[in-house]
């Protein structure tokens, strides 16, 4: 096996040559297995030179967040991708749908410890503990904003509730 005219090692030693702009020498070509290319250099700014020539995506920088917790309590913070994963543990697939890509697109996914909602221009993730906005200060969410704090109960400890009959 392997010798004959249709073997997968015969083709692949062809289609070798074929896509090389230089044809070796035998000599060359029968010394030690060639071992595997070194990987590609990277530059200072962390993308890769060479390869495919595609250039590998920076990693996202922090945007800014409002975080609401149990007692209505908010402050604007500002957080990258890996922080909002561990805080509201969500898996960072689920982080897609508020990117650009998907802004056009309502979307609300359930998971085990958090709701993940992007509404257009409202992206948000609920958890048992807290409330992420994300872009607080756009001028399109901060009516929402201003409809969730009033959702909350008031933070000297009355409640805006009905008393139970």
């Amino acid at each position: 096996m392997g010798k004959g005219p249709l073997s997968f090692r015969r083709l692949s030693s062809i289609r070798r040559r074929k896509k090389g702009s230089a044809v070796k020498d035998d000599a060359s070509q029968t010394s030690t297995p060639s071992s595997p290319p070194p990987p590609p250099p990277i530059n200072a700014g962390g993308q890769i030179v060479g390869g495919t020539g595609k250039a590998k995506k920076k990693a996202g920088g922090a945007r800014l967040w409002m975080r609401f917790d149990r007692t209505g309590a908010m402050e604007v913070v500002e957080c990258d991708k890996s922080t909002i994963i561990k805080r509201a543990s969500v898996p960072a697939r689920d982080l897609r749908i508020l990117g650009p890509v998907f802004s056009h697109s309502s979307n609300i996914l359930a998971r085990e410890k958090a709701i993940v909602v992007n509404l257009e221009v409202i992206k948000a993730i609920v958890t048992a503990e807290e409330v992420l906005l994300l872009d607080p200060l756009r001028p399109e969410v901060l009516p929402f904003v201003e409809r969730l704090k009033q959702q909350f109960p008031q933070r000297n400890g009355t409640d805006n509730r009905p008393p139970d009959l």
